[in-house]
């Protein structure tokens, strides 16, 4: 089905960008999100480049929670709906856990698991209202199994795939579900910052796990599970 109504956070480059252009080209309407206005703006210049769909472009901190229940209001302004909320923006600088003092993890959790909390609460009413709603939440194999340097990384995902779970049990009788992407290594700035000596050849590109993802949101039987790993073939 097309025509839904899709917001993607971290939508300024990388996955976020290309998940915004995959959903616009099937005919959705998508609201991108992104701190960084002169980011954003080329955002959005490449999602008017490949198609003409209707989409909204909103520049916001996702650290200030307070600035977040503006990103979903946004959103309902524009088209009176909300179906498909994803939560991609993510920080993850790598530091052993001697060196991570409490203020750098504080910054982990505050963009990688508090903002996708308030924007699940915010989206909540409208998608009891539909009686219908998905959500599909960025995670990583350092979940399960975290690089050294990425313990406070990986306890962000560990915690946003229980969210996910916590969604489908709290969403089972008003049409809420959702499910998590645990990714392997996706080549794009941020892992060449975080992890530069990383071979090109054992990562994905946003554009396939884009385009899986996709195919995914579309066809719920192809999800065999809550928790769907995409790694390099």
């Amino acid at each position: 089905m097309s025509g839904r109504v899709v917001l993607v956070t971290g939508a300024a480059s990388g996955l976020g960008l290309e998940l915004a252009i995959a959903f616009a080209s099937r005919g959705d309407k998508v609201a991108i999100c992104g701190r960084d206005e002169t980011r954003m703006a080329e955002a959005s210049a490449r999602v008017n480049q490949a198609t003409s769909a209707d989409h909204l472009r909103i520049v916001t901190d996702l650290s200030e929670t307070s600035s977040l229940a503006h990103v979903v209001d946004q959103v309902i302004a524009r088209w009176g709906r909300l179906d498909v909320l994803i939560n991609n923006a993510a920080i993850a600088p790598r530091l052993p856990i001697g060196q991570s003092d409490a203020a750098t993890v504080r910054s982990i959790f505050d963009v990688n698991v508090l903002a996708p909390h308030e924007l699940c609460r915010l989206a909540w009413p409208h998608f009891e209202r539909q009686q219908n709603g998905l959500v599909i939440n960025i995670s990583s194999l350092a979940a399960v199994d975290p690089l050294g340097g990425f313990s406070a990384y990986g306890g962000s995902k560990a915690w946003i795939e229980a969210l996910t779970h916590a969604i489908n049990t709290e969403g089972n009788t008003s049409g809420i579900s959702a499910f998590a992407i645990r990714l392997g290594a996706m080549d794009t700035k941020m892992l060449r910052q975080a992890v530069p000596e990383f071979p090109a050849e054992l990562s994905l590109t946003p554009q396939e796990v884009a385009r899986r993802i996709v195919e995914l949101a579309i066809d719920p039987d192809k999800r065999a599970s809550t928790c769907i790993t995409i790694v390099p073939d």
